[in-house]
Protein backbone atom coordinates (compact mmCIF):
# COMPACT_ATOMS: atom_id res chain seq x y z
CA UNK A 1 0.00 0.00 0.00
CA UNK A 2 1.37 3.20 -1.14
CA UNK A 3 1.96 5.81 1.80
CA UNK A 4 1.30 9.19 2.48
CA UNK A 5 3.68 12.13 1.19
CA UNK A 6 4.56 15.01 2.67
CA UNK A 7 7.04 17.79 1.47
CA UNK A 8 7.91 20.97 2.51
CA UNK A 9 9.91 23.53 0.46
CA UNK A 10 13.88 24.32 2.25
CA UNK A 11 13.38 27.81 3.16
CA UNK A 12 13.70 30.67 1.48
CA UNK A 13 14.74 33.59 3.58
CA UNK A 14 11.90 36.14 3.46
CA UNK A 15 9.64 34.47 0.69
CA UNK A 16 6.31 34.31 1.84
CA UNK A 17 6.93 36.69 5.24
CA UNK A 18 3.46 38.96 5.64
CA UNK A 19 1.91 36.33 3.10
CA UNK A 20 -1.72 35.29 4.44
CA UNK A 21 -2.19 31.24 4.54
CA UNK A 22 -4.16 29.58 2.43
CA UNK A 23 -4.68 25.43 2.80
CA UNK A 24 -5.99 24.25 -0.72
CA UNK A 25 -7.68 20.55 -0.13
CA UNK A 26 -8.47 18.85 -3.07
CA UNK A 27 -9.53 14.94 -4.18
CA UNK A 28 -6.96 14.95 -6.78
CA UNK A 29 -3.38 16.27 -7.29
CA UNK A 30 -2.60 18.55 -9.93
CA UNK A 31 0.13 17.15 -12.29
CA UNK A 32 0.92 15.52 -14.27
CA UNK A 33 -1.63 17.91 -15.75
CA UNK A 34 -3.50 15.38 -18.14
CA UNK A 35 -7.27 16.83 -18.06
CA UNK A 36 -9.26 20.30 -17.97
CA UNK A 37 -9.68 19.99 -14.30
CA UNK A 38 -5.61 19.57 -13.38
CA UNK A 39 -4.68 22.36 -15.62
CA UNK A 40 -7.30 24.57 -14.04
CA UNK A 41 -6.18 23.88 -10.19
CA UNK A 42 -2.44 24.42 -11.21
CA UNK A 43 -2.81 27.64 -13.16
CA UNK A 44 -4.65 28.30 -10.11
CA UNK A 45 -1.85 27.91 -7.48
CA UNK A 46 0.38 29.80 -9.67
CA UNK A 47 -2.21 32.60 -9.61
CA UNK A 48 -2.61 32.07 -6.08
CA UNK A 49 0.79 31.81 -5.11
CA UNK A 50 1.46 35.31 -5.74
CA UNK A 51 -0.83 36.40 -3.07
CA UNK A 52 -0.89 33.30 -0.50
CA UNK A 53 1.44 30.79 0.99
CA UNK A 54 0.02 27.79 0.01
CA UNK A 55 -0.47 24.39 1.43
CA UNK A 56 -1.60 22.01 -0.92
CA UNK A 57 -3.44 18.75 0.44
CA UNK A 58 -4.76 16.34 -1.86
CA UNK A 59 -5.75 12.81 -2.25
CA UNK A 60 -3.29 10.92 -4.30
CA UNK A 61 -4.98 8.58 -6.82
CA UNK A 62 -2.01 7.06 -9.02
CA UNK A 63 1.58 6.35 -8.13
CA UNK A 64 2.20 8.83 -10.90
CA UNK A 65 0.25 11.79 -8.77
CA UNK A 66 2.88 10.85 -6.12
CA UNK A 67 6.47 11.06 -7.86
CA UNK A 68 9.39 13.62 -7.88
CA UNK A 69 8.76 14.62 -10.82
CA UNK A 70 4.94 15.58 -10.60
CA UNK A 71 5.65 16.88 -6.63
CA UNK A 72 8.31 18.59 -8.17
CA UNK A 73 6.29 20.73 -10.66
CA UNK A 74 3.89 21.99 -7.72
CA UNK A 75 6.76 22.95 -5.59
CA UNK A 76 7.40 26.72 -6.73
CA UNK A 77 3.61 27.33 -5.64
CA UNK A 78 3.73 25.55 -2.41
CA UNK A 79 4.65 25.95 1.10
CA UNK A 80 4.29 22.32 1.51
CA UNK A 81 2.69 19.44 -0.04
CA UNK A 82 0.74 16.59 1.47
CA UNK A 83 -0.62 13.94 -0.59
CA UNK A 84 -2.85 10.99 0.53
CA UNK A 85 -2.91 7.74 -1.28
CA UNK A 86 -6.51 6.75 -2.37
CA UNK A 87 -8.26 4.19 -4.37
CA UNK A 88 -11.78 5.16 -5.48
CA UNK A 89 -13.74 2.23 -5.19
CA UNK A 90 -17.17 2.80 -7.52
CA UNK A 91 -19.58 -0.11 -6.65
CA UNK A 92 -18.89 1.07 -2.80
CA UNK A 93 -19.36 4.54 -3.68
CA UNK A 94 -22.69 3.77 -5.79
CA UNK A 95 -24.15 1.43 -3.16
CA UNK A 96 -23.72 4.02 -0.42
CA UNK A 97 -25.77 6.31 -2.20
CA UNK A 98 -28.66 4.28 -1.95
CA UNK A 99 -27.75 3.27 1.69
CA UNK A 100 -27.24 6.54 2.88
CA UNK A 101 -28.63 8.76 0.27
CA UNK A 102 -25.22 10.83 0.37
CA UNK A 103 -23.49 12.04 -3.02
CA UNK A 104 -22.15 9.57 -5.04
CA UNK A 105 -19.02 12.04 -6.09
CA UNK A 106 -18.62 12.23 -1.74
CA UNK A 107 -18.96 8.60 -1.19
CA UNK A 108 -16.06 8.03 -4.03
CA UNK A 109 -14.00 10.17 -2.33
CA UNK A 110 -14.40 9.15 1.16
CA UNK A 111 -11.27 8.70 3.16
CA UNK A 112 -10.99 8.99 7.12
CA UNK A 113 -7.07 9.75 6.74
CA UNK A 114 -7.81 12.63 4.59
CA UNK A 115 -10.72 14.10 7.58
CA UNK A 116 -8.13 13.21 9.62
CA UNK A 117 -5.26 15.40 7.57
CA UNK A 118 -7.66 18.42 6.87
CA UNK A 119 -8.16 18.57 11.16
CA UNK A 120 -4.61 18.68 11.75
CA UNK A 121 -3.50 21.18 9.02
CA UNK A 122 -6.17 23.52 9.72
CA UNK A 123 -5.24 23.83 13.55
CA UNK A 124 -1.74 23.20 12.80
CA UNK A 125 -1.30 26.15 10.36
CA UNK A 126 -4.34 28.15 11.21
CA UNK A 127 -4.77 29.51 7.61
CA UNK A 128 -6.61 32.64 7.03
CA UNK A 129 -8.42 30.96 4.02
CA UNK A 130 -9.26 26.97 3.44
CA UNK A 131 -9.95 27.07 -0.20
CA UNK A 132 -11.88 23.18 -1.42
CA UNK A 133 -11.49 22.09 -4.50
CA UNK A 134 -15.06 20.34 -5.68
CA UNK A 135 -17.39 19.32 -3.04
CA UNK A 136 -16.16 15.93 -2.56
CA UNK A 137 -13.32 17.99 -1.01
CA UNK A 138 -15.50 20.07 1.28
CA UNK A 139 -17.09 17.49 3.25
CA UNK A 140 -14.21 17.49 5.42
CA UNK A 141 -15.11 20.95 6.81
CA UNK A 142 -15.17 20.22 10.20
CA UNK A 143 -13.97 23.68 11.90
CA UNK A 144 -12.78 26.39 9.90
CA UNK A 145 -11.11 27.88 13.07
CA UNK A 146 -11.92 31.48 12.26
CA UNK A 147 -10.54 31.00 8.36
CA UNK A 148 -12.20 31.88 5.33
CA UNK A 149 -13.88 29.07 3.50
CA UNK A 150 -13.91 29.11 -0.28
CA UNK A 151 -15.92 26.59 -2.19
CA UNK A 152 -14.40 25.85 -5.96
CA UNK A 153 -16.78 23.90 -7.93
CA UNK A 154 -15.67 23.37 -11.01
CA UNK A 155 -16.74 20.47 -12.63
CA UNK A 156 -19.76 18.03 -12.47
CA UNK A 157 -19.12 14.02 -11.73
CA UNK A 158 -19.34 11.85 -14.66
CA UNK A 159 -18.77 8.59 -13.40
Amino acid sequence: MRRATTRTRPGEPGRNRGKPRLLYVSTFFPYPATGGGKLRVGNLLGRLSDTYAIHYLCLGLSDEEQSPTALAQAEPFCESITVIPHAPNQIRAALKVFMTLSPYEINLFDNPEFAAAVRRLTAALQPDVLWFSRLAAARYLDDKGGAMAVLDQHDLSSQ
